[in-house]
């Protein structure tokens, strides 16, 4: 019977102390709700610059390219350069095999003499495939013994010209860029950096489908910038480089923090404080980022908004305190 009143005893021990942690918390919240308020801390909205940029890889080409195609179909009995070769203009690239196949001649935009030479050379069961023009070599795809199709890509021959730095951008970041918008490309060989710079020539107006680095679909669109002029650029043809493009620039603008900013069916809000309470107020913007919400209406320079607007406790009409 003593072992049984002791466990009660301890029993309404451990309800007691339930009972008085309880009381407490319920205090804390009336303290922080209904006395104090709750707790924030305020954010201004200020005036200042702004620049964004984003950076993805890339490399730096020499100039024009120019892609040498297989006219038709066939096995290739020959493969007469290899990639970093200089060609000329008229140069052999590949031999390719026609005996006992059916080939289609596409002559669409040759003119009859080219057409006639060329289907002379499949009559004699073999097609030369020459360099349209003179440069370097970049990618040669096929090796002897390959079976190619009509169109088929060849090689490669990067032609000189003007130097410029090709990158595929992600698509959600084209839309800030345009021709003309400065960029900036770096390499780094043997620890140091090497920067030039240019700005963007070409905008491909479709996205290709690719895969992250983590597996996931990702579509992106090819931008071309064209650098300024640099004696080390010769040597650099198909180097790799981190392109570094720039998305926004103000040199004056309203900012508060992202975390600032509350989103609910598609509108933007902050809250601010009025007559000690939290009430939201519309905003818009004319740019964002992770941390920083770039502001076109709803507030002025030196407005006050509450920096965190998904805190714990923080509704709109709640009592708040500094």
């Amino acid at each position: 019977m003593s072992e049984f009143l002791k466990k009660m005893k301890e029993k309404k021990k451990l309800l007691v102390v339930l009972i008085i942690v309880c009381v407490f918390v319920v205090l804390a919240l009336l303290r922080t709700f209904v006395f104090n308020g709750l707790d924030v801390e305020y954010a201004e909205c200020y005036e200042g610059s702004f620049d964004d940029y984003y950076t993805c890889e890339g490399r730096i080409l020499g100039g024009t390219d120019a892609t040498v195609y297989s006219p038709v179909s066939g096995k290739v009995l020959e493969v007469a350069v290899r990639e970093n070769d200089f060609v000329e203009a008229g140069d052999v690239i590949a031999v390719i095999d026609t005996t006992n196949l059916q080939y289609r001649l596409d002559v669409n935009g040759a003119d009859k003499t080219d057409s006639q030479e060329l289907q002379k050379e499949i009559n004699r069961s073999r097609i030369v495939v020459k360099a349209p023009e003179s440069g370097r070599i970049a990618e040669l795809p096929v090796k002897k013994a390959d079976f190619v199709s009509s169109g088929t890509s060849l090689a490669l021959i990067y032609a000189g010209g003007e130097p410029y730095a090709e990158a595929d951008v992600l698509i959600n970041a084209v839309p800030y860029l345009k021709e003309g918008d400065p960029v900036t490309a770096t390499i780094v060989l043997k620890g140091i950096s090497e920067q030039y710079t240019g700005r963007i020539s070409e905008i491909y107006d479709y996205a290709k489908q690719g895969v992250s680095s983590i597996g996931l679909k990702e579509y992106r669109v090819r931008v071309k910038s064209l650098l300024d002029r640099n004696d080390t650029l010769s040597q650099r043809d198909g180097y790799g480089v981190n392109v570094k493009f720039r998305l926004f620039h103000r040199d004056s603008c309203l900012m508060i923090p992202a975390d600032a900013v509350y989103r609910e069916n598609g509108k933007d809000f902050v809250y601010v404080c009025e007559d000690g309470k939290a009430v939201l107020k519309p905003v818009s913007a004319i740019y964002k980022t992770a941390a920083k919400y770039v502001v076109s209406e709803g507030l002025s320079k030196g407005d006050m908004v509450i920096s965190d607007a998904y805190m714990n406790g923080l509704t709109e009409g709640v009592k708040v305190s500094r």
